[in-house]
């Protein structure tokens, strides 16, 4: 089997049907020479469900999975270091637990925006959530590590299914950007970083279900 830029690639088994508009499942591995895969280069791809990352892979480039009919990655097993804009957007029916990579950084722009993700494990080198990231998902429930120091705007927006936010851990975060959690209509519950100086605008925005806000700032000495 080759790939849009005509690479040779390994293909396991010939599983289930997807459904009466895909062809037949295909598991993708790609060769051991390979470090990154491609901007778009599975994008709307409606026979790829599973994908192997290498371990040679450390980039995945923008918009990579976009579209495509991708199940289950192994990324919280995989040496990636970097993954850029839009990777897993449009994903609709990518696992429901994702595990980042270990030596992931940042979860870039537009990650998973529009995918059927229900929760992601961060990982302990994370510091940085970019805008849209985790928008529009399926996301339940959302509890930020720590690690992180940054989050961007909207970065968790338009969570139809959200019911409850802890940020009582991420002791490096102040701010609350703009349309963080806009129109997250189920949301009920959230929990604020403990050294929280502002909530930009919109930051809940459309979240008429919001009844409970805890916030507990550090003890002066």
């Amino acid at each position: 089997l080759r790939d849009a830029n005509d690479r040779k690639f390994r293909v396991m088994g010939n599983a289930s049907m997807m459904s009466d508009t895909h062809a037949h499942a295909i598991c993708f591995i790609p060769p051991k020479d390979t470090d990154t895969i491609d901007g778009s280069q599975y994008s709307h791809n409606g026979r790829m469900t599973q994908f192997v990352l290498t371990p040679e892979i450390t980039t995945i480039e923008s918009y990579a999975f976009r579209g495509s009919a991708l199940r289950k990655i192994n990324l919280g097993a995989s040496a990636v270091t970097k993954i850029e804009m839009g990777a897993f957007s449009f994903c609709m029916y990518l696992q429901s637990k994702i595990h980042l990579p270990p030596k992931l950084r940042i979860l870039p722009r537009s990650c998973f925006t529009n995918s059927t993700v229900k929760t992601v494990v961060f990982n302990p080198e994370l510091i940085g959530i970019e805008p849209l990231a985790l928008s529009n998902t399926s996301m339940e429930e959302l509890s930020i590590t720590n690690t992180i120091h940054y989050l961007g705007t909207s970065f968790c927006a338009n969570n139809s299914h959200l019911t409850r936010v802890d940020l009582s851990a991420s002791v490096h975060i102040s701010i609350i950007p703009a349309f963080s959690f806009s129109e997250c209509k189920t949301l009920t519950r959230i929990r604020l970083p403990p050294n929280l100086t502002n909530i930009d605008e919109g930051a809940f925005e459309g979240c008429g279900k919001l009844e409970s806000v805890e916030f507990h700032p550090p003890k002066r000495r």
